[in-house]
């Protein structure tokens, strides 16, 4: 009796180990989408939150806000209306790969 009741809680600490083991990692939530982590964020970061993050609107520090204003963000980059201030790492590289990911991520199917 004294084994099956010490086994089992040995197991109760193991759960809540590994279960302590799995907890928030705050650069994503389940939320986000796989390709939004990998390669949108960055590009955002880089080019739009800067002006479009917080309290300005639209917010596009986040996943959801990014989704919900994916076609307008696509209108104004293709009108080359945003970002106004345009580096040359967003002329050579960074417009493409946003648009491509706008455009074609699985995030948005």
């Amino acid at each position: 009796m004294k084994l099956k009741a010490l086994t089992l809680g040995t197991m109760a600490i193991g759960v809540v180990a590994l279960v302590s083991a799995c907890g928030d990692d705050s650069s994503s939530s389940a939320a986000d989408g796989a390709d939004y982590t990998a390669t949108g964020k960055a590009l955002l970061t880089s080019n739009c939150t800067g002006c479009h993050g917080g309290t300005t609107s639209p917010n596009l520090s986040t996943f959801s806000g990014v989704k919900s204003n994916r076609t307008a963000m696509l209108n104004r980059i293709n009108a080359n209306t945003m970002p106004p201030s345009q580096s040359d790492a967003w002329k050579n590289t960074d417009k493409a790969k946003l648009v491509e990911y706008l455009t074609n991520s699985a995030d948005f199917k």
